[in-house]
C-alpha cells in the first residue's frame, strides 16, 4: 500500500519549494503526495480527523505557521496527531521561509524524516 504523505499548514510558495525539493524521494518510495498543502485549521479537515483517529497509512509535514492559521493551533494539530501514532513532522518556520537561509535545513529535515518513515 502506498504512503500518503500530507502537508498542512504551509502557504503555496513554501508547498511549492519543499515538494519540488522532494521530488524525486516520492516515486522512489512509492508515496502519493497531496497536492495542494492542506492548511492545518481543523474546519478544513474532512471526516472529523482532528477528533478521530487518522487513517494509516500516512504521514504529516507540518508546518507551523500559514495565511489561515495560528502557530499555536498548528502545534496543537501536530501534537494530536503524534499521540494518535500518526508519524508527523513539525517543521519550525514562519510564511515565507522559502526566502531565508534556513529553508536548505528545512528541506533536509524533511527529507531525513520521511526516508526515515519508509
Amino acid at each position: 500500500m502506498r504512503r500518503q504523505v500530507y502537508f498542512a499548514g504551509f502557504s503555496a510558495g513554501s508547498y511549492v519549494a519543499l515538494r519540488r525539493a522532494l521530488q524525486g524521494f516520492f516515486p522512489a518510495r512509492g508515496i502519493l503526495a497531496v497536492t495542494p498543502s492542506i492548511p492545518a485549521h481543523p474546519d478544513w479537515w474532512p471526516q472529523g480527523w482532528t477528533a478521530a483517529p487518522v487513517p494509516v497509512p500516512v504521514a504529516f509535514v507540518v508546518g507551523e505557521t500559514d495565511e489561515l492559521t495560528p502557530p499555536q493551533e498548528t502545534r496543537l494539530f501536530a501534537e494530536r496527531l503524534s499521540r494518535q501514532g500518526v508519524p508527523t513532522l513539525m517543521l519550525s518556520h514562519v510564511g515565507g521561509h522559502e526566502h531565508s537561509g534556513n529553508w536548505p535545513q528545512l528541506q533536509a529535515q524533511a527529507l531525513d524524516w520521511l526516508q526515515a518513515q519508509g
